[in-house]
């Protein structure tokens, strides 16, 4: 489907590289991105300098791509695997990455889960990027929900999650991939059940950014 959708144009910079960015006018991420930095630069530039470039890298709630991009650009990512099921955002995501000459880059309009379904979209909060999918009766749900395991393709370095509702069951369709791999883990969480499961799999916390939280696990 084709859509018209009003957007801002923000230009952003770091490390060295320059982006221009599509975001949806008003929205808080587009806002914080105003003053020329991408969105959770503090976030995106620790994952620089403490992991390094090159590698696979993996963002589920990928929403207009600005992690995307900086994977793909800043960190020289060999590949980079975004899932965004919004359909508008993953229009801006795509346009995004043209605009941007992003080549490395698997782009899937879907959701991701511990195991196939169908679901039906909610917001979960004001900003657009608050998209969330609810799991329908699996038949009538009009957002196909695939096991994250089979989205990605190659070892990852690094998994990000970041999906509203359903942080617990992105984590747990991803555990293949984390037991045999060890990514490095980016969730956007503050449930206990994920800290655990994480913890149980063989991790530690490194660190917490921002007021979501948003928390880097890496293999103990």
């Amino acid at each position: 489907m084709n859509y018209q959708i009003e957007c801002s144009v923000i230009q952003v910079e770091q490390y060295g590289v320059s982006l221009s960015v599509l975001g949806y006018p008003n929205d808080y991420i587009t806002q914080c991105m105003t003053k020329g930095r991408l969105y959770e630069s503090d976030l995106l530039g620790e994952i620089y300098r403490r992991y390094g470039k090159g590698g696979v890298y993996v963002d589920f709630g990928a929403f207009i791509g600005t992690h995307t991009m900086f994977f793909s650009k800043m960190c020289e990512a060999d590949l980079v695997i975004a899932v965004e099921p919004n359909e508008m955002s993953y229009t801006i995501l795509t346009e995004n990455l043209k605009r941007n000459s992003i080549s490395n880059v698997d782009a899937f309009n879907c959701a991701v889960g511990e195991k196939p379904h169908r679901g039906t979209p909610i917001k979960c909060g004001i900003n657009e990027g608050t998209f969330g999918v609810m799991l329908s009766d699996g038949v009538s749900g009009t957002i196909p929900i695939i096991a994250a395991s089979a989205l990605i393709t190659a070892p990852p370095k690094l998994i990000k999650i970041d999906c509203e509702n359903s942080s617990l069951s992105v984590l747990l369709g991803c555990m293949p991939v984390i037991l045999e791999h060890k990514p490095v883990i980016v969730i956007e969480t503050d449930e206990m059940t994920t800290d655990e499961l994480i913890k149980s799999a063989g991790y530690k916390l490194y660190d917490t950014f921002g007021q979501t939280p948003t928390n880097i696990y890496e293999p103990a």
